[in-house]
């Protein structure tokens, strides 16, 4: 409290230790109220020397307690700190992780479920092609014919099925490697061992030449040609 006529005391900046600040507190009051009494006692020379030399001893003890609290209270809160960060470090890792494995998830489970889709269609399609392939073979069975000669050449066009066969005199290709490997095939010798005739072609030509010789009748094979000489005396 200031009363009138009086000026506050001022204090300069080198009475107060780094970082203190100003006085808030009834400590720092009581350092203030250490400090009046030192100047006062220093503007007194009557005092021996030795009891200033206990008295700054002293203070520079209660400076040092003041300086160890404040330590404490710093590594203290240095700990907390680390305390804090370790479990914000922890929470993030475990977070980022089950992110991370939600991912994973969700993305093998969109493959898995793009696999079923495509081996669903897959074996769709696969069904699908035999049916075409069953009904192909059915309309070709039942449009075409064979007879001695072979497959009679045809195309037919409708449902979607496209045949075209070749003339009947057309012959398939055939793999020369290997009817060259096979010593009873057509480029060695005509007939196996078995007395067979290996060319299909004019084996059904030669089995058909033998059922319409026995479909004839017996007197169709004889040949009788009359005398003309004697055909003009009869007349005559």
């Amino acid at each position: 409290t200031i009363s009138g006529g009086e000026h506050p005391e001022v204090f300069a900046l080198a009475d107060f230790i780094y970082g203190k600040g100003l006085p808030v507190t009834s400590l720092e009051i009581s350092f203030i109220e250490r400090l009046r009494a030192r100047r006062q006692w220093e503007q007194d020379h009557t005092i021996d020397m030795t009891r200033t030399k206990i008295v700054i001893e002293r203070e520079i003890r209660q400076w040092q307690i003041r300086e160890n609290e404040i330590k404490m209270s710093q590594d203290t809160c240095h700990k907390l700190y680390k305390k804090n960060l370790h479990t914000y470090i922890k929470t993030d890792e475990d977070l980022t992780q089950y992110i991370i494995d939600f991912f994973i998830y969700r993305r093998e489970k969109q493959l898995k479920s793009q696999y079923t889709r495509i081996d669903v269609e897959a074996t769709r399609d696969i069904r699908r092609i035999k049916r075409m392939h069953q009904l192909r073979q059915a309309q070709i069975n039942a449009m075409t014919s064979y007879n001695h000669l072979g497959a009679i050449g045809m195309s037919q066009h409708g449902n979607g099925c496209h045949t075209t066969l070749k003339s009947p005199w057309h012959k398939q290709s055939t793999d020369i490697i290997t009817n060259f490997k096979n010593t009873t095939s057509k480029i060695h010798t005509p007939c196996s061992n078995l007395n067979y005739l290996i060319d299909r072609h004019f084996h059904h030509i030669q089995k058909s030449s033998f059922n319409f010789e026995e479909l004839l009748p017996q007197n169709a094979l004889v040949v009788k040609i009359e005398e003309l000489d004697r055909l003009r005396t009869l007349e005559n």
